[in-house]
């Protein structure tokens, strides 16, 4: 079994730690101290900005909007996101 991890996958991976250090960190702190209502506009400029990089809905095939990622694949990336509690309100 190959367990090396596929060329199309190390970009996303790549795009996922870009944007998490970017966009989801800097608002963990706000998350922290402020009420999450307030964040709801950010979170969903930063939900469209997922969209626009393909990564929405990783888990859903391509015809219905998702990323398509098999199920090794999607475990990599929601591995990722794990690193903030926003990680997977962007993706879903």
């Amino acid at each position: 079994m190959d367990f090396s991890i596929p060329p199309h996958l190390e970009e996303k991976l790549r795009v996922v730690r870009g944007f998490l250090i970017e966009e989801l960190f800097p608002l963990e702190r706000e998350l922290l101290t402020r009420p999450f209502r307030e964040l709801l506009p950010a979170l969903s400029a930063t939900r469209e900005k997922v969209r626009q990089l393909g990564l929405f809905a990783p888990q859903a095939p391509t015809e219905y909007g998702g990323a398509g990622l098999r199920l090794i694949e999607h475990a990599l990336l929601s591995e990722e996101l794990g690193r903030t509690p926003l990680g997977h309100f962007r993706t879903k």
